[in-house]
């Protein structure tokens, strides 16, 4: 056979080849296509926990019960089946005006509920009704619009927007989102949930509704499950209701998205019982309906149940401060890492997934289902907070969350506290007073800020002393970036450290440090990083601020809150300098095979290679130990570790202390910061020890700070911005004296005498 005919038959069975494997190629393509969709579908269905069912059933209790007028509630089963016929005269001869109980509900006369989240628990109260306020809801369901397949919500809010403008003669329709709601239906299109960005652009909808007789579409209000619906009641009548503490799983967040209830099959919601042609709603009804409702089993303590409402976290809620470039910095992280954690998109608006933790100790949330955080950044020059405002998550934060000045502390511990920093104090405390008349219940604050810089040293004293005189009953921790021993960002850092911590000695509030050295360290040889910048630092910081937090937002088998840490962890009032180490620091890469067991990581959280601040705890002895789990982890495992923890030879707890160990464990897993989402971790403990190594740190920073104050240097900065050198003399001796503290603690003897001031 000629070469060249060989050739030829090779390349035409090379191009059948090609050919077969394209089409399998595409075929595959396709398949997968259409498996993404399904899951996308059966993932929007789920829209439902077992935890909001049984809240809409309570609901629906209370409704219908409210409905039935004189003939009991043993008739509702009978009047539900009612519904879906054509017989109007039955389903209007409830309460014996047609829908005046219906429309009572809506009409500023639904009175009796204590609003979820501000109520308080109490065995009996006396009720008094007062008018409600104004809705400010701007949410308009819409049925009767045919699906399209894989559209989303950007196209879907196109198309309704061009409909309405259409029929109705519109010049501009605002809306801030559109989403379908429920379940997929192949012969109904499923409920579509339109929030308007002011009430009247949905009021003018509403009333030319009727333009759009013939059109298929009936348009009505939701309902907003944050304000639940009672019976109507008598102008002036007092109702006594008991109110009995019912802790229940918690919810994603009290104010839930709008038209929950709109969304279950093709329930009519409350506020229009007619369509646009006149007709009586109907509710289709089946024995499934009937068993979901499960009417029979209806008792007056479920009512006192319902009327209560599932615990949301009341009284938690934290204001975190962020002060200064590092503080801001490492602000921004934190919230970047809640976002992943909790499933809150970088705009604020929730995964359309449902998220079992309570997002009201951190998160505020608006009339338009937005989450706001409860934090302040501020800073004496704009720059560091500008890139917040230009950065991924710049339509997250309120415009009143960041307070900046013209003019920078200039690494002056001076400047920050009695020039530059009283200049801005006053808007700072009213920034604060605002998050804090905000809370049903404030617990306390978080800050974040450096101990070397003018305005994390200088300001952060003055707004500690304003803080303690105005909130002296809640709780405060501050996690600071202490001075590395080898890496220093300013030359006059121990003077402003030492000049901070002497001012502030007095308080007794925990004061958890790191610094950037040890941090570097951890970077480099446990996530393999070559160079890693600030961002790689902060976020690594945040984990472990995150896990101190942890128990506010999740629920775990021991919760610890932020007074715990002051009480367990500050045995003496001017020893009160926590370090803290995490465990396990991988990579996310690495994350999906990670093995440790809860023994493992507890052990490497001792070692002295996995602290965040520079010093040895063999060195020393510990004073006590919070040791915070999150994630798979059970009592026993903890009991097994701690037992081991016990018999290391390098771990040494003072004598008067015997116990040592504070212990949280939440069930919220950790996080990780990955280049896209985020990668869950099996479990994780984070431990925050206060020992007596860290007077090593003390030792080396003072040692700086003689030897610059030996020649005066750099005093004359100080002095002209309003610091006397008496008070530079005056910090070095209570350092010298809190390093002395130290050393007596940590002198074995079951005597220990400690001079205070």
């Amino acid at each position: 056979m000629e070469p060249s005919a060989i050739k030829l038959l090779i390349d035409l069975q090379h191009e059948a080849y090609r050919k077969s494997l394209e089409t399998f190629v595409n075929q595959v393509t396709t398949r997968v296509d259409s498996l993404q969709a399904t899951v996308v579908e059966q993932a929007r269905a789920i829209d439902f926990t077992r935890s909001e069912l049984g809240e809409i059933k309570s609901l629906f209790k209370v409704l219908l019960a409210g409905c039935c007028g004189a003939e009991g509630r043993g008739n509702v089963r009978q009047r539900l089946s009612a519904w879906g016929t054509d017989n109007r005269d039955e389903v209007e001869a409830w309460d014996g005006d047609g829908r005046g109980c219906m429309n009572g509900w809506d009409g500023g006369d639904r009175r009796g509920f204590e609003r979820r989240g501000n109520r308080k628990q109490r065995s009996s109260v006396g009720v008094s009704y007062a008018p409600e306020p104004s809705r400010e809801e701007a949410t308009l369901c819409v049925d009767g619009l045919a699906e399209e397949e894989m559209e989303t919500d950007d196209e879907l809010s196109n198309r309704l927007s061009g409909m309405l403008r259409d029929k109705l003669g519109l010049s501009e329709i605002h809306l801030r989102y559109c989403r379908r709601m429920g379940q997929a239906d192949e012969n109904h299109p499923r409920t579509i949930v339109a929030r308007f960005c002011q009430p009247k652009d949905r009021d003018a909808i509403l009333g030319r509704a009727g333009d759009l007789e013939g059109s298929g579409l009936t348009l009505y209000r939701a309902w907003h499950s944050t304000q639940p619906a009672h019976p109507h009641q008598r102008a002036g009548e007092q109702v006594v209701t008991t109110l009995r503490r019912k802790r229940g799983p918690r919810t994603r967040h009290k104010g839930q998205s709008s038209a929950k209830f709109a969304a279950l099959g093709h329930i009519t919601p409350l506020e229009s019982m007619h369509d646009l042609n006149g007709s009586a709603a109907s509710l289709p009804t089946s024995d499934s309906t009937a068993s979901f409702l499960d009417l029979d089993g209806y008792t007056e303590e479920e009512d006192e149940e319902f009327l209560a409402g599932p615990d949301t976290g009341v009284g938690r809620q934290v204001v975190s401060l962020h002060i200064g470039q590092a503080g801001v910095q490492v602000g921004r992280a934190c919230w970047e890492l809640y976002c992943l954690e909790h499933g809150i998109f970088p705009d604020g608006v929730p995964y359309p997934t449902i998220d079992e933790s309570s997002l009201d100790p951190f998160f505020s949330e608006t009339s338009s289902g937005k989450m706001v955080p409860r934090s302040l950044f501020i800073d004496l020059e704009p720059s560091v907070v500008d890139e917040i405002h230009h950065g991924t998550h710049k339509e997250l934060f309120h415009s009143s969350s960041f307070i900046t000045h013209m003019e920078d502390a200039a690494n002056n511990f001076a400047r920050g506290r009695y020039t530059v920093g009283k200049a801005v104090i006053t808007k700072v405390l009213d920034g604060i007073r605002k998050q804090v008349e905000a809370c049903s219940g404030l617990q306390g604050f978080t800050v974040t800020h450096s101990l070397g810089g003018g305005t994390g040293s200088g300001f952060m004293t003055l707004l500690l002393e304003k803080l303690t005189q105005e909130y002296c009953s809640t709780g405060l921790l501050r996690f600071c970036i202490f001075p590395s021993p080898r890496m220093s960002t300013a030359v006059v850092e121990p003077y402003n450290t030492v000049l901070h911590a002497a001012t502030t000695m007095d308080y007794e509030h925990c004061v958890f440090v790191s610094d950037n050295e040890a941090t570097y360290k951890l970077c480099v040889e446990n996530l393999g990083m070559t160079r890693p910048n600030y961002r790689n630092l902060n976020q690594l910081v945040a984990q472990v601020i995150s896990s101190s937090t942890a128990s506010l937002r999740f629920d775990g088998a021991l919760n610890v809150d932020l007074r715990d840490f002051n009480t367990n962890l500050v045995p003496l009032r001017r020893l009160h300098f926590p370090v803290m180490a995490f465990a396990p620091i991988i990579s996310p890469e690495a994350a999906a095979c990670d093995q440790r067991t809860v023994a493992d990581m507890t052990t490497s959280c001792f070692e002295p290679k996995m602290q965040m601040a520079t010093c040895d705890p063999t060195n020393g002895k510990y004073m006590s130990c919070c040791l915070l789990y999150r994630g798979d982890v059970t009592p026993n495992d903890v009991q097994r570790a701690i037992s081991a923890i016990k018999l290391m030879k390098t771990v040494q707890f003072v004598e008067w202390c015997p116990t040592g160990f504070k212990l949280g464990i939440n069930g919220g897993r950790p996080t990780l910061y990955p280049s896209k989402g985020g990668t869950k971790l099996t479990r994780a403990v984070c431990m925050l020890a206060n020992t007596t190594a860290f007077k090593d740190t003390w030792r080396g920073l003072t040692h700086k700070f003689d030897l610059m104050y030996s020649k005066r240097a750099f005093v004359h900065w100080y002095t002209g911005e309003g610091l006397e050198e008496c008070e530079l003399a005056d910090a070095q001796d209570t350092i010298a004296q809190m390093i002395r503290d130290y050393e007596e603690v940590e002198r074995d003897g079951k005597e220990v005498e400690v001079e205070e001031f």
